[in-house]
């Protein structure tokens, strides 16, 4: 039964606008799928959300997946940075293997060859991890032409979480 509780405001706006309820019902379902037991930590996730959306443009997920990486590190700067321009935070090796992946598959995926993977194994990723690195990316390129295409606007209170 529609609205479910707990579902935030901006999903029940856009069904009472006539957005069928399948199509969020499935994207939660595929959100959830990228929650799964991986190799990468929550935060490494939205981590890449960020830069994904930061290259895309996303206002809406930038806004949402800021607020997590505020949250989740207990860096507010961090957040911040990854909006602006990953490339100025404080990363380490890994992250900036990972995040540097994440742009490029973001922008010219069809360029990723062999050593761009190798680098991730340099850093520390299995090749299970690289697939789900190549998984959030994916999932987050799709999220960010979806949340612009409807419209999708972040629910206010992401504006000012942990900071």
């Amino acid at each position: 039964v529609w609205p479910w509780p707990g579902r935030c405001s901006v999903v029940t706006d856009r069904v009472e606008r006539g957005f069928p309820v399948e199509e969020f019902e499935a994207r939660a379902e595929r959100a959830q799928r990228m929650l799964a037991d991986s190799g990468l930590s929550k935060l490494e996730r939205e981590m890449i959300a960020v830069v994904v959306s930061s290259i895309n443009r996303c206002f809406y997920c930038l806004v949402a997946h800021g607020a997590a990486v505020r949250q989740l590190s207990g860096d507010p700067k961090l957040g911040e940075m990854l909006v602006m321009n990953y490339r100025v935070a404080p990363l380490d090796d890994r992250q900036r293997a990972m995040l540097d992946f994440a742009a490029k598959m973001t922008t010219a995926s069809a360029e990723i060859e062999e050593a761009d993977r190798q680098a991730l194994r340099d850093a520390g990723f299995s090749d299970r991890d690289i697939f789900d690195i190549a998984s959030v990316v994916g999932f987050y390129n799709m999220s960010n032409r979806v949340a612009s295409a409807t419209g999708m606007q972040p629910n206010s209170e992401y504006h000012a979480a942990h900071r």
